[in-house]
């Protein structure tokens, strides 16, 4: 995710996928905290899905959600459905 986190100021990236990358920023950001605060990291990354993206972000989005949830919840089998999401897009 700190490629993300340079992203969401960066000229390059399309303005579609610019709201997308500050919110994965924000959920790195989280989840970095001394005292991490996993569920705020996981509802931004859930919020990304609320604005427009594209395909190729869409797929990162649901990789970084798969991943939280697979290293800081129990809920294994949202992790793998996004997870699989990530590999089918």
């Amino acid at each position: 995710m700190d490629q993300k986190m340079e992203q969401h100021n960066d000229p390059t990236t399309p303005e579609l996928d610019r709201t997308a990358c500050a919110l994965l920023a924000m959920a790195e950001h989280f989840r970095t905290m001394r005292s991490p605060k996993y569920k705020m990291a996981i509802k931004c990354v859930k919020a990304c899905f609320k604005t427009p993206m594209s395909r190729e972000m869409n797929t990162i989005v649901h990789f970084e959600l798969g991943k939280l949830y697979f290293y800081y919840t129990e809920n294994l089998d949202i992790a793998k459905y996004n997870l699989d999401l990530a590999v089918i897009l």
